[in-house]
């Protein structure tokens, strides 16, 4: 279990990031607190045990981003979602997976894999890589391609 310290500032201060991972412990918990203020949602306590998998780690925290970036920014949404891009074009795919996002990466049209920010500007990726088997790591090196950093954690 976590003690989280009670004299922490209600609201984000300047320079601060409004969302704090605990991770570590025996377990397969994961789970998101929001932190408000003034009924606001300021910003968020995650906990991840040691047994949830990266992607959840990614889950959470996205999740957290989401909420507090659609709460903090009224001209713009939060999703979770892939981006695929291909020259001037970008397609959102909500619900798509990890297939998804495997094969628009050894495409070359990954964008933003999991949660991204649409506003009237365009689209912001909020994870700057993915997930995926090192066999599609080695395959993307082999042809020479610049790639999205891969992280591979036990062979998935």
């Amino acid at each position: 279990s976590y003690d989280l310290p009670k004299d922490l500032p209600p609201v984000a201060q300047p320079g601060q990031r409004p969302i704090v991972a605990f991770v570590g412990g025996d377990h397969a918990i994961l789970a998101v607190q929001f932190v408000e203020n003034n009924s606001e949602i300021v910003g968020a306590n995650i906990v991840v045990g040691s047994e949830v998998p990266v992607r959840g780690l990614i889950e959470g925290v996205g999740h957290a981003a989401c909420v507090l970036a659609n709460t903090q920014q009224p001209t713009a949404v939060t999703l979770p979602c892939t981006a695929i891009a291909k020259g001037k074009d970008t397609a959102i795919v909500i619900g798509g997976g990890d297939e998804v996002v495997a094969a628009a990466a050894q495409a070359g049209t990954l964008y933003g894999a999991y949660h991204n920010t649409l506003s009237p500007e365009g689209v912001a990726a909020i994870w700057g890589g993915y997930i995926s088997p090192s066999a599609a790591n080695a395959k993307a090196s082999q042809q020479g391609s610049s790639v999205t950093p891969i992280v591979v954690v036990e062979g998935k």
